[in-house]
């Protein structure tokens, strides 16, 4: 017997999608059916709301693209708190949601005609400097209700966490295929370990449903979570690492934010004799006309949205892909045509490279205009998913220090390793922070730097 639904199929919701506990949220005024935990991202588009958010400047409309919280395009006021990335709330009944930064509605936003009224670009470093002071002071006011990004909340804000201190032998930053792998190895050899993952689960993109045919990476997270010391080891998901501050004999203290936004959050000091960063990377959109348009989104986002979530995105996806991401191109077409779905993939790459020139569409993008040599076309298309290399999550290890390299191939700045050694000594660096890499090369990177990091404890413990 088929288990019964949580919540009925909505709108843009495919048959395979999970179950879960029904769930009412309130967007906009509007009570719609959700389940218990589904980001709230999803239950918007499960409802057909493409529009999450319209642009500061040009009030543009603006959909979810990275579905992990990195790109700002679906930030809303939830619960009365604005800019909240709506793709990494969890829905839970009486949620309450609206969309900022629109007149009078984020669907038909009346401040859009700022992109026609200046089609040369409106330079808000002279916005307000004529020599009339009375005209500048409307034109600051009006801007200023124009731009922005919310008001503040109207509650109290809690009291400030406590800040606790943790130690350990080994810090792992970051939980995906390298981290996972990094742990695990540090465990193995006897080290307790501190794994710190800011989703609320361990795998990375391990977690994009794209990798069902690999057991290996599939059960990553559980050898990673068995190897790991009751006693002398942790894994904290749902944790942010805000900075890395300097430390007189030792390696630089993390700043740990766990459980951010809710009202368990806590604040940690960690500290460790070794760190790996795993930080992965961001994914990239495409450069191409009008790229900002609800419907694009990064190959793997779409992955989640589609293969985990089972929310339709329409029956033609265009994937455009780079040459360093090929495999992920190859495995969410795939996917979505063992969905039904009409996959059209735009190469930018090799003799008969085709490159996206303009995206057509109102409120979402219905048709690209593609070019290949002195040759034009437009094809149809209901969303369009950009594969290509992450760019590197650097941030964080160039606070503690490490030395970063530009890359244009990999998108940004990577971090500069010698066999997953970085410059500073005891600090380790692997998987897509390192560069473009697979999620198989990814996990192979993890382990030789957990091995490394596992000899720099002993050797620096005779």
């Amino acid at each position: 017997m088929a288990p019964t639904r949580g919540v009925s199929l909505r709108k843009n919701e495919l048959p395979h999608a999970p179950d879960g506990a029904p769930a009412t949220v309130v967007f906009e005024g509007r009570p719609l059916s959700a389940k218990v935990g589904e980001p709230l991202s999803v239950t918007l588009l499960a409802h057909g709301i493409d529009i999450a958010s319209r642009s500061v400047k040009y009030h543009r409309p603006r959909g979810a693209f990275c579905m992990v919280g990195t790109c700002g395009q679906c930030w809303m006021r939830v619960d009365d708190v604005p800019n909240r990335a709506a793709c990494t709330t969890p829905v839970r009944s009486g949620l309450t949601a609206t969309r900022e930064n629109a007149f009078p509605s984020a669907d038909h936003d009346l401040f859009r005609a700022a992109d026609y009224a200046f089609p040369d670009g409106l330079d808000h470093h002279k916005l307000g400097t004529t020599p009339l002071t009375p005209l500048n002071t409307i034109i600051g006011s009006t801007a200023r209700q124009m731009a922005g990004l919310g008001t503040l909340s109207s509650q109290v804000p809690p009291p400030a966490p406590k800040v606790g201190q943790i130690s350990a032998d080994a810090l792992v930053i970051g939980g995906g295929p390298a981290g996972l792998a990094a742990a695990r190895a540090l465990a193995q050899a006897g080290h307790g370990v501190l794994l710190v993952e800011r989703r609320r689960a361990l795998g990375g993109q391990i977690l994009n449903g794209l990798f069902g045919d690999d057991a290996e990476l599939v059960g990553l997270a559980n050898r990673c979570l068995a190897a790991l010391s009751p006693e002398r080891s942790a894994a904290f998901t749902h944790t942010v690492a805000l900075g890395a501050y300097p430390r007189a004999g030792g390696l630089p203290e993390i700043l740990l934010r766990r459980h951010y936004g809710t009202p368990e959050e806590q604040l940690w000091v960690a500290r460790a004799r070794t760190i790996v960063f795993a930080t992965g990377g961001y994914e990239q959109a495409l450069l191409f006309g009008n790229n900002d348009l609800p419907g694009h989104y990064g190959a793997r986002a779409l992955a989640r949205l589609v293969v985990v979530r089972g929310i339709s995105v329409g029956a033609r996806v265009a994937i455009v892909e780079d040459q360093r991401a090929v495999e992920t191109a190859d495995r969410l077409e795939q996917a979505l045509t063992k969905l039904g779905l009409k996959v059209r993939r735009v190469r930018g790459h090799g003799e008969q490279a085709e490159r996206v020139m303009f995206a057509n569409g109102n409120s979402r993008i219905k048709s690209l205009r593609l070019s290949r040599g002195e040759q034009a076309e437009e094809i149809k298309v209901d969303a369009v998913a950009s594969a290509l290399p992450v760019a590197p999550a650097f941030e964080l290890p160039s606070q503690a220090g490490c030395a970063i390299r530009y890359s244009r191939l990999d998108g940004g700045f990577a971090v500069e390793t010698t066999d997953t050694a970085t410059d500073r000594p005891g600090i380790f660096a692997a998987g897509e922070l390192t560069g473009a890499k697979s999620a198989a090369a990814a996990m192979k990177d993890g382990a030789n730097a957990g091995a490394a990091a596992a000899r720099w404890l002993e050797e620096a413990g005779r």
